[in-house]
């Protein structure tokens, strides 16, 4: 026999993503940007948290987005509007999709940041 079940509906706490190259703060220090991606899944999710202590207060970044240009610029545009004089101290990406990890190596060189990522996650997103 087969069941059905009615889901309820998403009750979504911010109606509205992030424009491209804004991010909306969902908890404190935790901020929300959004970048957009050339196939049908047309965007991803990325984060920023504000991190470090008040004496040396810092950035940590998780998931990177797609490694072109267009997402290059959105980032360029956080560096500048979000960032400010606050240090990036670490690149965090949570698996090997190229939407995940496609500027990591851009963002660690550019902040001279360590990259965060599991032994088989680095080497998948090299195989």
């Amino acid at each position: 026999m087969q069941r059905f079940y009615r889901v309820a509906a998403l009750d979504y706490p911010f109606p509205n993503p992030p424009a491209p190259g804004t991010t909306t703060e969902v908890a404190p220090g935790l901020h929300w940007l959004r970048m957009a991606l050339p196939f049908q899944l047309d965007h991803i999710n990325l984060w920023l948290l504000e991190d470090g202590t008040k004496a040396d207060p810092c950035w940590s970044i998780v998931d990177t987005g797609l490694g072109n240009q267009p997402t290059r610029a959105l980032w360029e545009k956080i560096f500048a509007e979000k960032i400010g004089a606050k240090p990036v101290k670490r690149v965090l990406v949570t698996h090997y999709h190229p939407d995940h990890a496609g500027n990591a190596a851009w963002l660690c060189k550019r902040f001279d940041a360590p990259l965060w990522m599991t032994r088989g996650e680095f080497l998948t997103v090299h195989a």
